[in-house]
């Protein structure tokens, strides 16, 4: 009995060992600056204005390396002071009964944001799809030439806005300030999985009010694709840059992204059904939040029974949006946003802490 549980003991020790040393978290993550708590704060504002009795407590990650609000929140209550446009992601043009933040859109415009969504195709290239958001964007700025335009782009999205930028030199001196949400930033492993598939089917396949277009929609988000991209372009220095990344307990994950989420748990458990926390980071500017919801929950509005397995897709997506805007604006009218945030490196979380 004593030789038996002392085998069982110290097979519980390795086993012990190994897990939490697949879950220690990596080194600081450079040139990102940390805004989370002032964010936070941002966020609970907004939340607690429409519902005084919201708890905001649980919708926003809280790890033990975040810091303390540097700066003053910025007032809930300034009139609009930017245009908005919205960048959907992948096949985001297929459900246009599903428009991309279509209820963060919806809050701003009833609060006085001039808000649109570039026409961006679900089935394009980064590439293609860039050329369209210089479009658009041209047409706003012509349209709005005296407020500062953000730009907030979703999972794709991301990676669109960020070849345009460096396609389109002047499009970053039309560009106040660009937020990620769930970004495709350095690839998916997801998309590395079903780039094939992708291409021998769905790409050639009709879809109706979804172009074919280039086909290119999912070789663009493949890890080795956006990791050479990134060696090989330099985001310019302005805009403004934000971060909300994806990332769910277990318990605000649906279930369509529990299988994906597992698959991804060997490389790593931080992810949000699609894509791993430090692959949605733009290398450059600030981290707004680890939002605790999966890559639909945090953007898409989808009905109560319309996708199988989507079970967690209640969150306040129109709040995430409207405080990250309110951010944002305040940096852009500000006389020093140099000052806005602490330019210590920020450490990525540790995946075994539960807030």
């Amino acid at each position: 009995m004593t030789v038996s549980r002392t085998i069982l003991t110290a097979a519980a020790m390795v086993l012990w060992t190994a897990a939490h040393a697949a879950c220690a978290a990596p080194p600081p993550v450079a040139r990102i600056a940390d805004a989370r708590a002032e964010y936070r704060a941002m966020f609970c504002a907004v939340v607690q204005r429409d519902d005084p009795d919201a708890d905001c407590s649980d919708k926003l990650r809280r790890f033990p390396d975040e810091a303390a609000a540097a700066v003053d929140t910025p007032p809930i209550d300034s009139a609009p002071a930017v245009s908005v446009v919205i960048v959907g992601g992948l096949f985001g043009e297929c459900l246009p009964s599903v428009p991309t933040f279509g209820d963060a859109a919806a809050r701003l415009r009833a609060s006085g944001y001039r808000v649109s969504h570039a026409p961006v195709l679900g089935r394009a290239s980064a590439e293609a799809n860039a050329a369209i958001i210089r479009a658009h964007v041209a047409g706003e700025r012509a349209a709005m030439p005296a407020l500062p335009l953000v730009i907030v782009a979703y999972s794709k999205g991301v990676a669109d806005t960020m070849t345009a930028l460096v396609a389109y030199p002047e499009l970053a001196d039309s560009v106040g300030a660009f937020i990620s949400v769930a970004g495709v930033v350095k690839g998916s492993h997801a998309a590395d999985r079903m780039v094939w598939l992708y291409g021998a089917t769905a790409a050639r396949l009709p879809v109706n009010r979804c172009a074919q277009s280039d086909g290119g929609a999912v070789r663009t988000l493949t890890r080795e694709y956006r990791t050479n991209w990134l060696a090989t372009h330099r985001l310019p220095d302005e805009p403004l840059y934000f971060s909300i990344v994806g990332l769910p307990t277990p318990a605000r994950m649906s279930s369509v992204f529990s299988v994906f989420q597992r698959r991804l748990a060997p490389i790593d458990r931080r992810n949000d059904g699609q894509l791993i926390y430090s692959d949605a980071i733009l290398p450059r500017g600030a981290l707004l939040a680890y939002a605790n919801a999966d890559h639909f929950a945090v953007a898409l509005a989808l009905p109560a029974a319309g996708l199988l397995g989507v079970n967690r897709n209640d969150f306040p997506r129109a709040h995430l949006v409207e405080a990250a805007v309110r951010i944002a604006q305040a940096r852009l009218i500000s006389s020093d946003s140099s000052t806005a945030f602490s330019r210590s490196p920020m450490r990525p979380p540790a995946s075994s802490h539960t807030p």
